[in-house]
């Protein structure tokens, strides 16, 4: 089973809210991260969106064609290595 679990931090402003989330096969948790940007009035999906494109690993041989984004900002840990990303577009 894969569990996404999302939580505002209470931080930021209904424009630009900061979210923490963590993704899990079944019990076994295999990234954690931080986003910050989001605009609430986009909505829950382009938050999840947002995380998922983050996370995809682009095949052009499967015509992936990158979906524009918002200004969401990710920080990452995966697994037991701490790796940091941030994109801004």
């Amino acid at each position: 089973m894969l569990i996404l679990k999302l939580y505002n931090t209470l931080e930021g402003t209904n424009e630009n809210a900061v979210y923490r989330y963590a993704v899990f096969i079944n019990d076994v948790q295999i990234v954690e991260g931080e986003v910050s940007g989001h605009n609430r009035n986009d909505g829950w999906a382009e938050l999840v969106r947002g995380i998922a494109q983050h996370h995809l690993t682009p095949r052009v041989a499967d015509g992936f064609q990158p979906v524009p984004n918002s200004n969401l900002e990710v920080n990452q840990t995966v697994s037991a290595k701490a790796v940091v990303v941030r994109r801004r577009r």
